[in-house]
């Protein structure tokens, strides 16, 4: 309680102040906010290496097959499609090199197609 002054008490009327419970909020917010930008950061590095993997094949493909479009940019849905399927990106790996040791590019299409991957054909 307060002190005493002249038989009256100093009596603090109203909350205590809570400066402290304010400063750990504003921390923990700037710590979870540096955790998202660092995970996203992290995130998009990884992706881009993928992506990098993946515009690889298509350009191989292109050359090899003669679909030079193929090589051009990507709808993401693609890319994300890509990104989010190891059994695509495992399929992609092995037809790379079934393409450099000369499978024909409908061999390759056919084996694409198992993991729900179309890859356009030349026109004849």
């Amino acid at each position: 309680m307060g002190a005493a002054v002249g038989g009256i008490q100093d009596i603090k009327i109203g909350a205590p102040s809570h400066w402290l419970r304010y400063v750990v909020i504003a921390a923990a917010g700037a710590a979870l906010g540096g955790a998202l930008w660092a995970f996203n950061s992290f995130s998009d590095k990884r992706d881009a290496a993928q992506l990098a993997s993946f515009q690889a094949f298509r350009s191989d493909w292109a050359e090899h097959c003669g679909v030079p479009e193929f090589a051009g940019p990507q709808a993401q849905v693609i890319e994300n499609d890509y990104l989010t399927s190891p059994a695509i990106q495992q399929a992609m790996e092995k037809a790379r090199v079934e393409l450099k040791n000369g499978a024909t590019c409908e061999d390759v299409a056919h084996s694409l197609k198992a993991v729900d991957f179309i890859a356009p054909l030349p026109k004849p």
